[in-house]
């Protein structure tokens, strides 16, 4: 029996399996309360019920595109963009699974993207293809394309005119325009049809909190937007960081566990949470929430930079530094991550590296008070004085109203004139009374840029009681020192750095400095490679070795050794791949310049610097097309720098295409009216145009807009020679002569007054400038190289001469004062000639110069070898050959002589040399 009863239990358990399958939920039931828990808002329990239901029906298309629409409502993006890629891949209707689609690629940013797969897609449904185009608009104004972004609101509006997507579309393109009061009074209109618009009341937040500067409003916005959707977490993420912003972390605290009531995924709470851990002083607990965050969101923007703070925080300012880049790396656009990570290096004092981060930010027309303050700081740890200065006179008349406003108004008045005492009486109080240290490195900088050395090393003595033991006392102390010219004590402040910490290569920097002006430079070198053995890894030591090697004039082979060494140690050292790319740059091997720069932009992706030298490196290679799209990406990554319009002007100015170059430069004026180079660039593709009149206009204007700038006043004084009108060009180019920094004014002046017939009086001024300015090296080298073309030997010789007496680094001196002193047959021309082959190696010219001076000091033989090597690098330059052919004659190598004579003899009169040609090849064939 017992065994019996064991043989039915089995079909008795297989029915009551069955049983228990058959009253589960249908596929039909399913997706009906899949459909109720989504109109409930209940995104949470409709993935539960669309995941059951697809174990029944994998490949269910409506199912996929319902999971993918829940997983959107509870932020899991990432999964979310998966099942709408899947429903579309099961034929659910495009017009439903695109708009939404788009819509979670656009909340991770994949702006670019969202642009090329669905910027020509056209659907059937009209309030479809309306929702797609006002996706795509804000895809297209992100990226920086304002027209397409117009273009395409005003096609959502013409699709579905009262949608809401397409008023949120205007909405954007009223805010892009700065119309912030409009676009909140576009989006309250919206709100009357749709008051339960989500996207409207959050964006409509975002402009009061953020545009207007109306947080009382916003915040009531945002209240009312959790009301409609208690789970929306970037209005929890608002309110939560306005309390922080009041340094109210109670109230934080609350915002936070109403967030979490509200059922706000745990991965979106955590982050807020390691927030207020921050506030709250909390930092290994922020650490310890975001770290776990990143494990799923290892490149996540908002995640790295809490990760970047966290470390800063604790002190860990290296690893604050790797964060902080990486961020940098992802989103190049964001002022907000380069002001940290400028501040983290800072903390390392690496001010150079800091600079370079926010360069970006800084050109002459820049509002950013933050990154000019930034600016200020790392210009004051690299004993730029005056930089210093002018970035915190800038910084603080932007922000009057900061806490440091009595600061802000000393240092506006010191930039007006006078004696600014009471101004550095002012500051002097401010010092004494606030707790933090920005105003004390303020009156450094202010005092040292007045060169009162005395009153600057007092102020440090403020900062030292405020800072007893910050190793940035002792170092600031040996900068002023060292510009007040008292070497030994500046010496004995750095040996004191040093002390505190032998790794400060700031301070070894500044002993650098005090061992070349003491006419030290092995004493230099030398202690720049033992700091380098010591710490075998750091680039900006070898960055600093090789900028010294260029300012003693070391082999250029030597340099280039030097900075790819920083660039194996440390691979995302832009700096020292932005050096290397410079030196490469200014030779002949276009290739290699090319290979180093493809590299260092697939080293770091997203670096404009890089970016642009790549550009420059393609351009040099003869590959126009490809630098074009080179400056393309950094508009795209940039396009409020106008670096890339600029660049791209450039090129079409290089092609000849000079109404592509006018549209370029039409754009980049709409953004940044102000923009000097732009301006002066848009005049010489007007005269290119022949339209001398419009370009005489934009000079005008230029010259309104920049005053103290000489190149509205050179390009009007160009304008006027091109119409022919030489008092009005000679006038301009004076006026630009009177400013601070006239640029190219005494060279074009002189030249005007020439070509004018006016030779007494280019005389007279140019003995007059050298007179007043004779560390015009730029000047003296157009007299001489003037001189040089006219045939004046001894007047070149004279002004070559007095130029090398002040540098010894001008590669085209030391050239032409070779071949002067070689023609003259005098004595030393080979010793110019080897110091300017050291500096510029492989160039033809500097080659063929080198060459000739062999020939003259009787080593025929070596002459012989390395015009071989000039006529390799340079087949095409006839002259070249033609003293080839000399030096194999000299040889007695009449065959080899001769081939080269007829290939000249082939150029006929488009060679004027010929009689020497005809000379020689009788010499060759006798």
């Amino acid at each position: 029996m017992k065994l019996r009863a064991r043989r039915l239990s089995l079909p008795l358990v297989l029915s009551v399996s069955l049983l228990a399958a058959c009253g589960g939920k249908s596929e039909e039931e399913l997706m009906a309360s899949a459909k109720t828990a989504l109109q409930q808002q209940d995104a949470k329990t409709a993935t539960i019920e669309l995941k059951n239901l697809l174990q029944k029906n994998p490949s269910s298309p409506e199912g996929r595109f319902l999971l993918g629409k829940a997983l959107l409502d509870s932020g899991d993006l990432a999964s979310a963009e998966i099942e709408l890629r899947r429903a579309l891949e099961y034929k659910h209707p495009q017009e439903q699974v695109l708009p939404l689609l788009v819509q979670v690629m656009l909340s991770q940013g994949q702006l670019k993207k969202v642009l090329s797969d669905y910027g020509s897609t056209r659907l059937a449904d009209k309030s479809a293809q309306a929702a797609l185009d006002a996706q795509l608009s804000a895809a297209a104004l992100g990226t920086g394309d304002k027209d397409r972004a117009r273009q395409l609101a005003d096609a959502a509006v013409a699709g579905d005119p009262g949608s809401e997507q397409a008023s949120l579309a205007q909405a954007r393109i009223l805010s892009s325009q700065q119309a912030f009061d409009q676009a909140v009074q576009r989006l309250d209109e919206l709100l009357k049809t749709h008051p339960k618009s989500v996207n409207a009341l959050l964006f409509k937040a975002q402009l009061q909190l953020r545009a207007l500067n109306q947080p009382a409003e916003a915040t009531k916005t945002f209240q009312q937007l959790l009301a409609v959707r208690p789970d929306q977490f970037d209005a929890h993420d608002a309110l939560l960081s306005l309390a922080l912003a009041r340094n109210d972390v109670e109230a934080a605290r609350q915002q936070l566990a109403a967030m979490k009531k509200a059922g706000v995924p745990g991965g979106r709470s955590a982050l807020l949470e390691a927030k207020v851990e921050m506030a709250a002083g909390n930092y290994s607990r922020a650490k310890e929430l975001v770290q776990a965050l990143r494990r799923g969101a290892p490149e996540h923007l908002g995640l790295l930079s809490m990760a970047a703070m966290a470390e800063a925080r604790l002190g860990n300012y290296s690893e604050a530094e790797a964060l902080s880049a990486k961020a940098v790396q992802l989103a190049p656009q964001s002022s907000q991550l380069r002001y940290q990570h400028a501040q983290a290096l800072i903390k390392l004092r690496q001010p150079a590296k800091a600079l370079a981060a926010l360069k970006p930010l800084l050109d002459s027309s820049s509002k950013d008070s933050e990154a000019l303050a930034l600016a200020g700081q790392a210009s004051m740890l690299l004993g730029e004085q005056k930089q210093a200065e002018d970035f915190f006179k800038r910084a603080s008349a932007l922000r009057p109203e900061d806490q440091r406003y009595r600061a802000a108004l000393a240092i506006g008045q010191l930039g007006r004139g006078g004696s600014g005492e009471a101004a550095l009486s002012e500051l002097s109080s401010i010092a004494a009374t606030e707790k933090g240290t920005g105003v004390d490195l303020a009156l450094i900088s202010a005092l040292a840029g007045r060169r009162d050395y005395a009153g600057a090393l007092k102020a440090i003595e403020g900062l030292e009681r405020k800072q007893p033991d910050s190793v940035d006392v002792p170092l600031l102390r040996g900068r002023v020192q060292l510009a007040q010219g008292n070497l030994t004590e500046a010496r004995k402040s750095f040996d004191i750095v040093l002390k505190k910490d032998p790794k400060m290569l700031l301070a070894v920097g500044g002993l650098v400095t005090i061992d070349v002006n003491e006419k030290k430079p092995d004493q230099a070198r030398t202690r720049l490679e033992a700091y380098i053995k010591d710490n075998p890894k750091n680039s900006q030591a070898l960055r600093a070795l090789a900028e010294l090697d260029a300012q003693l004039g070391k082999p250029h082979d030597q340099i280039l050794k030097t900075l790819n060494e920083a660039v194996r140690v440390d691979p995302n050292d832009a700096m020292a791949r932005e050096m290397l790319l410079d030196v490469l740059l200014a030779g002949r091997d276009a290739k290699l310049t090319l290979s180093t720069a493809q590299a260092a932009v697939a080293a770091i992706p997203n670096n404009v610097e890089l970016l642009e030298r790549l550009a420059r490196a393609q351009l040099a290679a003869g590959e126009n097309g490809q630098a074009l799209s080179t400056f393309g990406k950094i508009t795209s990554l940039m396009p409020e720098s106008g670096v890339g319009q600029l660049g791209t002007a450039g090129v079409q100015i290089i092609n000849k295409d000079y109404q592509a170059a006018q549209r370029e430069l039409k754009k980049l004026l709409d953004v940044k009216p102000d923009d000097l180079q732009g301006r002066a660039m848009a005049i010489q593709v007007e005269l290119q145009l022949k339209r001398p009149q419009e370009a005489l206009a934009l000079a005008k204007d230029l010259q309104t807009r920049h005053p103290k700038a000489a190149a509205g006043y050179l390009a009007e004084g160009v304008v006027q020679q091109e119409l022919g009108a030489t008092e009005p060009a000679l006038a301009a180019m004076r006026k630009a002569l009177s400013l601070e920094q006239p640029g190219e004014a005494p060279l074009r002046l002189h030249a005007l007054l020439r070509k004018a017939r006016r030779a007494a009086e280019a005389d007279s001024f140019a003995e007059g400038w050298l007179k007043s300015h004779p560390e015009d090296t730029t000047f003296g080298l157009y007299l001489a190289d003037l001189a040089l073309a006219s045939g004046d030997y001894p007047g070149a010789e004279k002004h070559y001469r007095a130029l090398l007496a002040k540098r010894q680094d001008l590669v085209g001196a030391l050239n032409n004062m070779a071949w002067l002193l070689s023609v003259q047959k005098k004595p030393g021309a080979l010793d110019y000639a080897q110091k300017a082959l050291a500096l510029a190696p492989e160039q033809p010219a500097i080659m063929d110069t080198y060459a000739s001076a062999l020939a003259a000091e009787g080593q025929s033989k070596k002459a012989l070898e390395v015009q071989r090597q000039v006529v390799q690098l340079s087949p095409e330059v006839p002259t070249y050959r033609l003293a080839l052919a000399r030096y194999l004659l000299a040889a007695g190598e009449k065959a080899p002589a001769r081939q080269e004579l007829q290939q000249l003899s082939k150029l006929g009169k488009g060679f004027p040399q010929q009689d020497e040609v005809n000379k020689l090849l009788a010499e060759a064939n006798r």
